[in-house]
Parts: structure tokens; sequence; C-alpha cells
């Protein structure tokens, strides 16, 4: 497995052994092939089903999906410059923990969700995902992601497994020693990411 630096200090990615992109790079260059999105809205029809997608036709979901991926990528960019201003909202206003009640504390690498769109805006659709481990304040590592058209990532196809890559990502990062953002500023430096 390999890190790399995608906001300098403050948002990385991992890159499975095996895989040929990080899983930023690689979510976002699915998100953005109309073809696999068509495919996979296609396949996964029947949960538009839900009264959440009423009025939708799989081509608005496929648009959706679209639109979502341009604006999540705008949206980290002003995260990110938030974040190291010392404004809001910031990474941490942002990514939630993934189960309810886990807060994190000392050396505790958090599993955590940010969602593509703002979910302040009423009404508000947002599909996109990426999971991610928190490694401290503002700080994480995006470890995998996907199209969530369900109310819990365990109802879409393929998100289970993208959320149980987070299992591996911290084994990674506790083997390389990654507790905390100085940790993983001494790991960038020791490993010219």
């Amino acid at each position: 497995m390999e890190l790399f630096s995608i906001f300098a200090s403050e948002l990385y990615s991992i890159k499975y052994d095996g895989e040929v992109e990080n899983e930023f790079d690689r979510l976002f260059k699915l998100w953005m092939n109309v073809e696999f999105v068509s495919e996979f809205i296609h396949r996964n029809a029947p949960l538009l089903k839900d009264k959440f997608w009423k009025g939708y036709s799989e081509n608005d979901v496929v648009m959706l999906v679209r639109n979502e991926a341009i604006n999540f990528q705008l949206g980290l960019s002003q995260l990110y410059h938030n974040t190291i201003k010392g404004n809001f909202p910031d990474f941490d206003n942002k990514f939630e923990p993934i189960h309810l009640g886990d807060t994190g504390g000392y050396y505790e690498l958090v599993e955590s969700e940010i969602h593509g769109a703002d979910r302040t805006v009423i009404p508000y659709r947002t599909v996109l995902r990426f999971y991610a481990v928190k490694v401290d304040a503002n700080t994480y590592v995006i470890g995998g992601g996907g199209i969530k058209l369900t109310k819990t990532y365990e109802g879409t196809p393929g998100l289970s497994k993208e959320v149980a890559k987070l299992g591996r990502l911290k084994q990674y990062l506790i083997a390389n020693g990654i507790f905390d953002k100085e940790n993983l500023r001494q790991f960038e430096d020791e490993q010219n990411i």
C-alpha cells in the first residue's frame, strides 16, 4: 500500500496493492465516467423505486452523480482552504463518523465519511461518498467510496466492501506508526510523499 497527499498535510488517499490509482483519483474517474455511472444506475434501478427517488429517472440520477462529482471536487478544495486558514466549514465539519458513537480518542483512528453534496441545502440529494480514516483534527486518509442509492451503505451493492477496506487502511496506518498528524508528517517526510 502507498499513501498519497491530496491536499498537503490535511487530506490523503491510499493506493492499495495491485491497484493502479489511489482511491481519490480512482473514484473521481469512475464518477465522471458516464458509461460506468449509467451501467451502475441501470444495474441498481430497483433501488430507485424508493420514495426518496420519486420523480427521478435513471438518467436524472446519472446526471446527479456527474454534477455532484464536479461540485464535490470544488467543495473539497474549498474545505481545504478553509481548514488551513482556520475558517469554517473545515474538514472536521463535513466528515462524520460512519459508526454512531465512534468519536475517537487518543491513538484511535476513526472510520469516517464525507458526502458529495451540501446536506444543509434543502431539498438535497447526495449520492457520493468518500470513506476515510480520521488521523487527527482535520486530517483524513481516504480509503474507499462509492455511489450510495439507499438510506444505509449496506443497502447499496459494493459499499459494505468499500467501508470494510478501512480496516486494512487502519492496519497500514498502525503498522507505520501513524496515529496523529505529527506521525503522518514524519512518515510523509521519510517517504517523500
